[in-house]
């Protein structure tokens, strides 16, 4: 009987931690589909590549290359691009695909860290917002890092990097 009223006053906890977590993903990912490339710009040091990366190949150790097709990509959702670089445009769009890189690892960042929140009224099941958070998130930032560091890899063969496509330099 006491299991029972525990877990049905659980509910409204887990509900709560549940629309806390779409809330936070939808308010995020609107948020950085705003940034403009200034702003992106400014973040630049903490999204860059890292020499430990050696052009993607730690992650390639991870099994990157079998999972990473699996994973959601909810850049068009907002205004923004997908980060498929396929076709006959996709050299010139290597700058609008390194800014989108950008956002989508700045989003699972701050998610990261916002989806835990849910823990402080969760009780007993406190752990769960870590662990949405971790799942949920470091897969697409580890997909991302790998991307970039591939994407840094093309560039580097490309001796004219083009601008972003519909970027509006004004807006910061």
């Amino acid at each position: 009987m006491a299991w029972e009223i525990a877990t049905v006053a659980l509910i409204p906890r887990v509900l709560l931690a549940v629309a806390w977590w779409l809330g936070t993903s939808v308010l995020v990912g609107w948020s950085a589909s705003r940034l403009g490339s200034r702003a992106l710009a400014a973040l630049g040091a903490p999204l860059s590549p890292r020499g430990f990366e050696a052009e993607g190949r730690c992650y390639e150790r991870l099994g990157v290359r079998r999972w990473k097709r699996v994973m959601p990509d909810a850049g068009a959702w907002f205004g923004g691009a997908r980060k498929r670089l396929t076709g006959p445009h996709a050299a010139r769009s290597l700058g609008q695909l390194r800014q989108e890189l950008d956002r989508a690892e700045l989003v699972h960042l701050v998610l990261l860290v916002t989806q835990w929140v849910p823990s402080l009224w969760l009780g007993p099941l406190w752990w769960l917002g870590p662990t949405y958070g971790v799942v949920a998130n470091l897969p697409l930032v580890v997909v991302t890092r790998y991307a970039r560091a591939r994407l840094e890899v093309i560039r580097g063969r490309n001796p004219r990097p083009s601008p972003p496509q519909g970027d509006d330099p004004t807006q910061t």
